[in-house]
């Protein structure tokens, strides 16, 4: 029982915190984090006859690499993942990455400060690895716990208070809008009160058309910013995500989690997810 929540605590959706602002705030607090632990507590031996500095400069230096490494880490790796398809135990095999790139780099580091002949001995370097993840798993550990139960909270909370359109009834009226791919023989006609939602899949758009038996999916070569630009004059249609448009009249519950709001639509599709950076503009359109 307690085995099967934490595999569903460790697949639940997070979101990747490292870009921008928040990227220099992270970083910024592991130099502080790794300086204050050293300097101010002094919890590793300290044998100061080798050192080749003072202490309070050893302490900037193993903060300087330990923050620097953390930042091309979670940088880098913040250009190459899909924002909706991180998860906790990714954030955690991420953190576990870190303390051994952390680890080694100042390993590699000790003979700039101290004057042993041993620094690059398999003991030390596995002493490094060790005090790198006893000191980030005090701090990552309760990061994590924390911002997970805090974010999902608030978001459910926020979701719960938004105020959705009464779900219409009847046959749409017959508004088609020609929608142009980029291929002639792929462009078609659609009813934007039929339209549910569009996804992007690599080159391709999936989009998705109600009818009484159920969804018609097309696949045609096209971006989100250009079927959106094309259904524009349809206040109805709203962009949640860089990957998702959706019809705001097909939308039957909003739940949050972690990233921000999943969206049930009235057929039974996917949940759509409402990016972080779009939930002010969609609960100002839903708000009581």
């Amino acid at each position: 029982m307690h085995q099967s929540k934490i595999m569903a605590f460790l697949n639940q959706p997070y979101p990747f915190f490292y870009r921008g602002k928040n990227l220099w705030l992270f970083t910024g607090a592991i130099f502080f984090m790794v300086w204050a632990f050293n300097f101010l507590f002094e919890p590793f031996n300290v044998f100061r006859p080798e050192h080749k500095y003072s202490y309070f400069v050893i302490s900037l230096l193993q903060a300087f690499i330990a923050s620097a490494i953390a930042f091309f880490t979670t940088g880098l790796t913040g250009l190459f993942i899909n924002d909706q398809q991180w998860k906790v135990k990714k954030e955690f095999l991420l953190i576990l990455l870190l303390f051994l790139f952390i680890g080694t780099g100042i390993f590699l580091g000790r003979d700039i400060v101290y004057d042993n002949p041993d620094n690059f001995s398999l003991k030390y370097f596995l002493e490094e690895l060790r005090n790198t993840t006893l000191v980030g798993t005090l701090f990552f550990a309760f990061f994590i716990l924390f911002n997970y139960k805090r974010l999902s909270n608030h978001h459910s909370k926020t979701a719960n208070a938004l105020k959705l359109p009464r779900q219409s009834t009847g046959k749409s009226p017959d508004k088609e809008v020609k929608i142009n791919t980029h291929s002639p023989n792929e462009d078609f006609y659609l009813n934007p009160e039929d339209f549910i939602y569009a996804k992007a899949d690599g080159n391709y758009l999936e989009v998705y058309i109600a009818n009484q038996e159920k969804p018609e999916r097309h696949i045609v070569r096209l971006t989100i910013k250009e079927l959106t630009k094309q259904l524009s004059d349809f206040s109805f249609i709203f962009k949640t995500h860089r990957s998702y448009i959706i019809n705001t009249n097909k939308i039957t519950k909003v739940s949050g989690n972690a990233q921000g709001y999943l969206l049930t639509t009235s057929y039974p599709l996917e949940k759509i997810p409402v990016s972080r950076s779009m939930i002010p503009a969609f609960s100002s359109r839903f708000s009581v």
